[in-house]
């Protein structure tokens, strides 16, 4: 295990106590570095602040930009989740099962399960496993419609 002494509290500690600067490490260990900082905040703490409203006045118009396409982006992902959580709702309203039974309200109309062709009954079926409900029931009506086939096949 590889190991480094520390410039100002003089332990020697792993290398994983020490910040890296580039392929090497750092003269002082972390909790030493954090402590300096502290103090070295807590001393100038009015220089910083300035040095802050400086950069700020110095790069008002790239700040704003930064401001904006933030909101912008942040604006554009609520609709995206408005909308979806939109088509969540109308697909909840569209798609029901009725009394539990092997007949689906989709789209406003009734539709038989068993009887539905192959394509349309595979886009249901991805449906309802994205949407993690009526699995069960799935699971059956898939049983007899590959019963109902080996039957009509004989």
């Amino acid at each position: 295990m590889e190991t480094k002494k520390c410039s100002k509290c003089g332990e020697v500690k792993p290398v994983s106590e020490f910040y890296r600067k580039g392929k090497n490490y750092q003269s002082m260990c972390i909790l030493c570095r954090v402590e300096y900082h502290k103090e070295w905040y807590e001393k100038n703490s009015e220089r910083r602040r300035e040095q802050i409203r400086q950069y700020k006045q110095m790069n008002k118009n790239a700040i704003f930009k930064k401001r904006e396409k933030t909101k912008s982006k942040e604006i554009e992902e609520k609709r995206i989740k408005n909308e979806q959580q939109k088509k969540i709702k109308n697909f909840e309203k569209d798609l029901m099962l009725i009394n539990k039974s092997r007949f689906i309200l989709y789209c406003g109309q009734k539709k038989d399960l068993l009887f539905l062709d192959n394509t349309e009954f595979l886009k249901l079926e991805k449906v309802f496993k994205i949407k993690g409900v009526f699995l069960e029931e799935i699971k059956i009506i898939k049983e007899v419609r590959n019963e109902l086939s080996n039957w009509k096949n004989r």
